[in-house]
Protein backbone atom coordinates (compact mmCIF):
# COMPACT_ATOMS: atom_id res chain seq x y z
CA UNK A 1 0.00 0.00 0.00
CA UNK A 2 2.82 2.13 0.91
CA UNK A 3 4.00 2.10 -2.96
CA UNK A 4 0.88 3.10 -3.87
CA UNK A 5 0.42 5.97 -2.06
CA UNK A 6 4.21 7.32 -2.94
CA UNK A 7 2.90 6.86 -6.46
CA UNK A 8 0.23 8.92 -5.91
CA UNK A 9 1.35 11.54 -4.00
CA UNK A 10 4.71 11.82 -5.95
CA UNK A 11 2.49 12.95 -9.58
CA UNK A 12 2.65 15.95 -11.07
CA UNK A 13 -0.92 17.45 -10.45
CA UNK A 14 -1.64 21.21 -10.07
CA UNK A 15 -4.92 22.43 -10.18
CA UNK A 16 -6.55 22.38 -14.01
CA UNK A 17 -3.30 20.11 -14.90
CA UNK A 18 -4.33 16.44 -12.92
CA UNK A 19 -3.59 14.18 -16.73
CA UNK A 20 -0.90 12.48 -14.85
CA UNK A 21 -2.49 11.79 -11.57
CA UNK A 22 -5.87 11.00 -13.56
CA UNK A 23 -4.01 8.66 -16.18
CA UNK A 24 -1.78 6.71 -13.11
CA UNK A 25 -5.54 5.94 -11.17
CA UNK A 26 -6.83 4.74 -14.11
CA UNK A 27 -4.12 2.05 -15.01
CA UNK A 28 -3.81 1.15 -10.60
CA UNK A 29 -8.02 0.79 -10.96
CA UNK A 30 -8.75 -0.43 -14.90
CA UNK A 31 -8.32 -3.72 -13.92
CA UNK A 32 -10.37 -4.10 -11.00
CA UNK A 33 -13.70 -2.58 -13.00
CA UNK A 34 -16.04 -2.55 -15.63
CA UNK A 35 -15.98 1.06 -17.17
CA UNK A 36 -13.32 3.65 -16.73
CA UNK A 37 -14.16 7.06 -18.28
CA UNK A 38 -12.90 10.68 -17.86
CA UNK A 39 -16.49 13.14 -17.89
CA UNK A 40 -16.29 16.71 -19.59
CA UNK A 41 -14.93 18.27 -16.27
CA UNK A 42 -11.90 16.13 -16.33
CA UNK A 43 -13.36 13.79 -13.78
CA UNK A 44 -12.30 10.15 -14.22
CA UNK A 45 -15.20 7.85 -13.37
CA UNK A 46 -15.11 4.23 -12.93
CA UNK A 47 -17.91 1.92 -12.04
CA UNK A 48 -17.84 -1.89 -10.64
CA UNK A 49 -21.26 -3.14 -11.46
CA UNK A 50 -22.63 -5.83 -9.46
CA UNK A 51 -25.80 -6.15 -6.98
CA UNK A 52 -25.96 -4.63 -3.54
CA UNK A 53 -25.18 -1.40 -1.69
CA UNK A 54 -23.76 1.62 -3.85
CA UNK A 55 -20.55 2.90 -2.75
CA UNK A 56 -18.80 6.30 -3.98
CA UNK A 57 -15.24 7.22 -3.37
CA UNK A 58 -14.76 10.43 -3.97
CA UNK A 59 -11.11 12.47 -3.82
CA UNK A 60 -9.12 15.71 -5.25
CA UNK A 61 -6.80 14.49 -7.92
CA UNK A 62 -5.13 18.30 -8.17
CA UNK A 63 -2.61 19.59 -5.31
CA UNK A 64 -2.05 23.06 -3.98
CA UNK A 65 0.43 24.93 -6.12
CA UNK A 66 2.16 27.98 -7.73
CA UNK A 67 2.13 29.55 -11.00
CA UNK A 68 4.66 31.29 -12.60
CA UNK A 69 3.29 35.03 -13.26
CA UNK A 70 6.97 36.82 -14.04
CA UNK A 71 10.67 36.51 -14.34
CA UNK A 72 12.61 39.43 -13.00
CA UNK A 73 16.26 40.14 -14.72
CA UNK A 74 18.14 38.62 -12.11
CA UNK A 75 16.73 35.17 -12.90
CA UNK A 76 13.83 35.08 -10.15
CA UNK A 77 10.61 33.54 -10.68
CA UNK A 78 7.66 35.54 -9.09
CA UNK A 79 4.83 33.23 -8.20
CA UNK A 80 1.12 33.52 -7.43
CA UNK A 81 -0.52 30.47 -5.07
CA UNK A 82 -3.31 28.25 -6.46
CA UNK A 83 -5.06 25.94 -4.20
CA UNK A 84 -4.25 27.91 -1.30
CA UNK A 85 -0.55 27.86 -0.74
CA UNK A 86 0.56 29.74 2.13
CA UNK A 87 3.81 31.79 2.47
CA UNK A 88 4.73 30.43 5.86
CA UNK A 89 4.47 26.98 4.80
CA UNK A 90 6.16 27.97 1.42
CA UNK A 91 9.30 29.40 2.52
CA UNK A 92 11.86 27.02 2.01
CA UNK A 93 10.40 24.72 0.39
CA UNK A 94 11.43 23.04 -2.68
CA UNK A 95 8.80 23.78 -6.11
CA UNK A 96 9.02 21.41 -8.90
CA UNK A 97 7.72 22.25 -12.31
CA UNK A 98 5.85 20.11 -14.62
CA UNK A 99 9.37 20.11 -16.77
CA UNK A 100 10.79 18.60 -13.96
CA UNK A 101 12.97 22.06 -12.91
CA UNK A 102 13.74 22.30 -9.38
CA UNK A 103 13.73 25.71 -7.55
CA UNK A 104 13.04 26.66 -4.11
CA UNK A 105 11.21 29.17 -2.33
CA UNK A 106 12.57 32.48 -1.16
CA UNK A 107 12.02 35.87 0.47
CA UNK A 108 13.00 39.39 -0.02
CA UNK A 109 15.85 40.49 2.29
CA UNK A 110 14.30 43.43 2.80
CA UNK A 111 11.76 41.45 5.37
CA UNK A 112 11.78 43.21 8.43
CA UNK A 113 9.38 40.46 10.18
CA UNK A 114 7.77 37.16 9.11
CA UNK A 115 4.30 38.17 9.57
CA UNK A 116 4.95 40.82 6.95
CA UNK A 117 5.83 37.45 4.55
CA UNK A 118 3.78 37.79 1.48
CA UNK A 119 3.47 35.89 -1.51
CA UNK A 120 4.34 39.33 -3.53
CA UNK A 121 7.48 39.38 -1.45
CA UNK A 122 8.85 35.98 -2.32
CA UNK A 123 10.77 33.95 -5.29
CA UNK A 124 11.76 30.77 -7.01
CA UNK A 125 15.15 30.51 -7.75
CA UNK A 126 16.09 27.85 -9.89
CA UNK A 127 19.87 28.66 -9.91
CA UNK A 128 20.38 30.41 -13.42
CA UNK A 129 21.80 33.80 -13.98
CA UNK A 130 19.31 35.66 -15.66
CA UNK A 131 15.94 36.22 -16.75
CA UNK A 132 17.52 34.26 -20.43
CA UNK A 133 18.39 31.79 -18.73
CA UNK A 134 15.58 31.11 -16.83
CA UNK A 135 13.04 31.31 -19.62
CA UNK A 136 15.18 27.93 -21.00
CA UNK A 137 13.31 26.16 -18.21
CA UNK A 138 10.74 27.95 -16.53
CA UNK A 139 8.05 30.69 -18.36
CA UNK A 140 5.22 32.81 -16.94
CA UNK A 141 2.33 30.73 -16.72
CA UNK A 142 4.09 27.53 -16.17
CA UNK A 143 2.46 25.61 -12.98
CA UNK A 144 4.79 23.89 -10.00
CA UNK A 145 3.81 22.24 -7.35
CA UNK A 146 5.81 21.71 -3.40
CA UNK A 147 8.20 19.04 -3.22
CA UNK A 148 6.78 16.78 -0.39
CA UNK A 149 8.57 13.17 0.25
CA UNK A 150 6.03 10.25 1.25
CA UNK A 151 7.76 8.34 4.32
CA UNK A 152 6.65 5.12 5.65
CA UNK A 153 7.59 5.30 9.88
CA UNK A 154 6.65 2.20 12.08
CA UNK A 155 4.75 0.50 9.55
CA UNK A 156 2.32 3.81 8.92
Amino acid sequence: MITLVKELAGAYGPPSREEEVRELIRGKIAPYVDEVYTDALGNLIAVKKGPGKRIMLAAHMDEIGVVASYIDEKGFIRFSNMGGVSPFIAAGQRVVFGNSTVGAVCYEESLEEMKDLKINRMFIDIGSKSREETYKFVKPGDMGVLVGETLEQNGK
